[in-house]
This record gives C-alpha cells, structure tokens and sequence, in this order.
C-alpha cells in the first residue's frame, strides 16, 4: 500500500530516459537512439509514452516555448517492478524547415509516460539543430571571406531566420551583413542588407538591400573555392558600384512561393500578410509560419520592442535586441 502510494508522488516510481545516439543532428536527418525504461518498486499502469521535440526562442530575456512535433512509442502498457528493464528503439525524422539552434534558438526532446492518478515522470534531452550541408558550406564560405558571426546569429524574427556577420578582413570594408535565406531547387537567394564604410577622409556609411543568388551547384562537395569567389565577387561589384548592385526585386516571399512573383516589397516596408498567421510575406523562413506566428504571438511586447519587427523593417538593425 504504502510503495503503491510512494509511487504515486513519484518516489519509487517507474523510470524513463531517452538515450540519443548524438547530441546534434541536421535539419532532415534521421534522429535515432533508445528509450529505457526502468521499473520501480511497484507494478504500473502506463497510459502512454510520447517524446516531444520542444523549441524555445529567445528574445528580450523572455522565453516562449513550443511543441515542434509529438511522437506516440507506446501505448496502454504495464511497467512490471524492478528489476525490470526495457529498451525500446526510438527514430524520428527532423522536419527540414526547422530553424537551426543559435544562442536564441534551442531545441529539447522531452520524454513523458502518462500514468493515471500519479506524477508522470519525465525526461529532457537537449539536442542541436544543425544545417543541412549546403547551407553549412554556404556559411563555411562567408567565414573563409573573413567574416564572423555576431552575437544575435541566427535570431528568429518575423520575416523568419537571420543570420548576421561582420568582416574582419581589411579588404573587404564591410561593416555588417545581414541576410534572410530563401531556397528553390536550382537557387539559395540570400535576400540581404550590406552595410560599409566609403573611403576618403570624409569617410562615411552606407547601406544597400540587395539579392544574391547562389546556384546550388556551388554548393555542392567540391565546389568550395568558387563558392567563395562567387560570394567575394558578388560583394566587390557591390562596393565598386553600389547603385548596380542586384537591389532586392518586387516580389512577394510567401510561404511556399519562390521569388520572382509581384509583390509589396517598398524599401524598408514590406506590406501584406500570410492568410492565417498575422505576419508578413517574407514570414517563415526556415521555421514553419504557423509556429513562428504562434511564438512571436506569445512574446507578444517583447517583439514589438525588439524593432516593431510585424509589418516593420526587416533587419532591425539593434544589435542588443536578440541574446
């Protein structure tokens, strides 16, 4: 009676712990490992085992936290008493538009058996959301240019992921850039803001919004030099002649819908919504629209004071806002 009891509030109860075959997985891949269970002093009924992918973003010290996806394993069994010990195999497959982890961006599996009229003991495992490997050599390469990442990498925002950098190669006279990342079949479309200095000694700043296209045959094994002359080359005919530079078109980046469509693109406004979310068209990015929408909704004023980032400028251009 009492051990039925103890079991209830949690002491001596049965035991679970995922067990993941690594810490860190890319964006589309296969997450395996094993659950096991251990019994506890007394036999239980266990109504379900389910493991949770959990996201948690960031922003303004405000945390919002968010169920990416919840996977039966078992259902309606018995946990026999210790010494009882079970493995069972566990295997999901990471959704490919998931936003990577960054210092804002984190990721947990939680691991639940639901017993009735008891404490429900749990798990989490943290876990890392790499890229897929295009995208990681799309970013080894603007590192080889002398760039470095700057603190708030990888920020979710309501037009969706962005990544900013800063050179500290002297002959690359760029202050910052920053970029949202778009891809097609044939296409990665980095839809970016460069900011630099022009020389002289009246020296001063100076910004363009612009898109660089780089062809997915430069991303494959193999190709990493002429990544990296593509990006270089890009960004010199930028700084050489800016007001020729590949300006950001007009067209409209829904979800699901690639450039080169009409759009509501005027300078630093972009204006128009996604049906059913409440953000805008440039929403999304790499982390579904309707969950963004869901987070950015529950951060609720701490968006708003992160740069009006609804319906507002695309880069905020704060660089304290995001940790």
């Amino acid at each position: 009676m009492w051990k039925n009891l103890l079991a209830r509030l949690g002491v001596g109860g049965a035991s679970v712990d995922l067990q993941l075959d690594r810490d860190a997985f890319r964006v589309g891949e296969e997450v395996t490992g094993k659950i096991v269970i251990s019994g506890g002093t007394v036999a239980q009924k266990v109504n379900d085992l389910t493991v949770s992918l959990v996201m948690e973003v960031r922003v303004h010290n405000r945390l919002a936290t968010r169920t990416v996806h919840r996977i039966p394993v078992l259902h309606q069994v018995t946990v026999p008493p210790q010494p009882h010990r079970e493995e069972v195999p566990f295997s999901f497959v990471l959704p490919a538009n998931l936003a990577i982890s960054s210092s804002s961006v984190r990721y947990g599996f939680r691991t639940q058996l639901d017993v009735d009229f008891a404490v429900d003991p749990k798990d989490f495992d943290p876990v890392t959301v790499l890229p897929d490997k295009p995208t990681e050599r799309l970013f080894r390469a603007i590192e080889q240019l002398g760039f470095r990442r700057k603190a708030e990498w990888g920020k979710l925002t309501a037009y969706g992921q962005e990544f900013e950098y800063f050179s500290a190669n002297p002959q690359l006279p760029i202050k910052e850039w920053e970029f949202l990342l778009r891809k097609t079949a044939d296409t990665f479309y980095l839809l970016s803001e460069v900011e630099w200095v022009r020389g002289g000694w009246l020296a001063r700043e100076a910004e363009r919004k612009l898109e660089i296209a780089v062809p997915v045959r430069l991303l494959e094994e193999g190709q990493e030099q002429a990544l990296v002359a593509h990006l270089k080359e890009t960004l010199e005919r930028v700084l050489a002649d800016p007001h020729h530079a590949p300006q950001i078109p007009l067209h409209s980046w829904h979800l699901g819908q690639s450039p080169g469509h009409p759009g509501h693109w005027h300078g630093r406004h972009a204006h128009g919504h996604v049906p059913g979310t409440g953000i805008g068209p440039f929403a999304a990015g790499m982390v579904g629209g309707f969950l963004l929408a869901e987070l950015l909704d529950e951060l609720g004023d701490a968006v708003e004071a992160a740069g009006d980032m609804l319906d507002g400028d695309m880069f905020d251009g704060d660089d304290g806002d995001w940790l």
